[in-house]
């Protein structure tokens, strides 16, 4: 462990970095985790709490799947409580039934524009008991992306996706994501309609016609996720993911590092929050929003 801090202060100090943590869950989740009671999803969202409060973070963001859970209806006092640990975007499954086709969303425009309309406009009718913030971020479930669903949610006044993944490399990919992605793919066939970011990237301003490439006048803000914390059941080392994030930005002086999680994952909340606390020890990190992320990147433009 001591080696790795030593390894990420020499990578800190060669670029003078500030280094900031977006951490985000996806709440509830269609996994075959997913809670079978009101009282287990409930439970679970105290343990994300108690994690939150144990690191120091009251600058979570949380990406709620309204359409598929019924949240404001079934658990509101403990959407009411998340309220005050950051900020409430939507999850939305697109794929129903949960992960039955993790690689294809629905084509019709229509169906993907109602289902998410649903969803937004639950939350925000419910949000605006409680507080002033709106629901301008969303993360699709599965990470699965397409033209047709960017279209849907900027049509709907989405100002943030977070639904491209930005954390695989050879290094941290599986046998079978390296073939899906270079040898599948070469011959036309690939897993998702939006291919992937490399390890590493940073958020983006992109257009509609063109989600994987940044453009400063684009249309809207991409946060790609860069450590999926479900990785973690696969062997992988924390230390080492975010190390190996930093280094891919070796040159810039700001990096932000994206979490994804979900409330299920309670079981690591332990270890997680060792690593955190311990981390922001050694390097000195901070926490921020989705929300927050453009002003942190030097974008000026208003995304409320």
């Amino acid at each position: 462990m001591e080696e790795l801090h030593a390894k990420i202060q020499f990578v800190l100090r060669a670029g003078e970095k500030m280094i900031y943590f977006c951490i985000t869950f996806d709440v509830p989740n269609s996994y075959e985790e997913a809670p079978k009671t009101r009282q287990e999803m409930s439970d679970w969202i105290k343990y994300t709490i108690k994690f939150l409060d144990e690191i120091g973070c009251r600058e979570a963001t949380f990406f709620v799947d309204e359409f598929g859970y019924n949240f404001t209806k079934e658990l509101p006092e403990n959407l009411v409580e998340l309220l005050d640990y950051g900020e409430i975007g939507l999850h939305s499954h697109l794929n129903y039934p949960p992960h039955g086709s993790r690689s294809r969303l629905p084509k019709d425009y229509h169906v993907i524009h109602a289902q998410i309309k649903t969803g937004k406009e639950k939350l925000e009718e419910f949000l605006r008991k409680y507080s002033n913030q709106r629901v301008i971020s969303i993360r699709s479930g599965n990470f699965l992306t397409s033209k047709v669903y960017f279209k849907a949610i900027y049509d709907l006044g989405f100002k943030i996706d977070s639904s491209i993944i930005a954390y695989h490399s050879i290094k941290t990919m599986t046998l079978t994501q390296i073939v899906s992605r270079y040898v599948l793919r070469k011959v036309g066939i690939k897993f998702h309609d939006i291919n992937s970011l490399p390890a590493g990237a940073q958020p983006y301003y992109f257009n509609l016609n063109a989600p994987l490439r940044n453009a400063n006048d684009g249309d809207m803000l991409e946060v790609p996720v860069n450590i999926f914390t479900r990785m973690l059941e696969r062997g992988f080392n924390l230390e080492e993911l975010v190390s190996h994030q930093l280094s891919r930005n070796r040159d810039n002086d700001k990096v932000i590092i994206t979490f994804c999680m979900h409330p299920f994952e309670f079981l690591k909340f332990n270890a997680l929050s060792k690593f955190f606390i311990s981390f922001n020890e050694k390097h000195g990190v901070e926490f921020v929003r989705i929300k927050d992320i453009q002003k942190i990147a030097n974008h000026q433009r208003c995304i409320e």
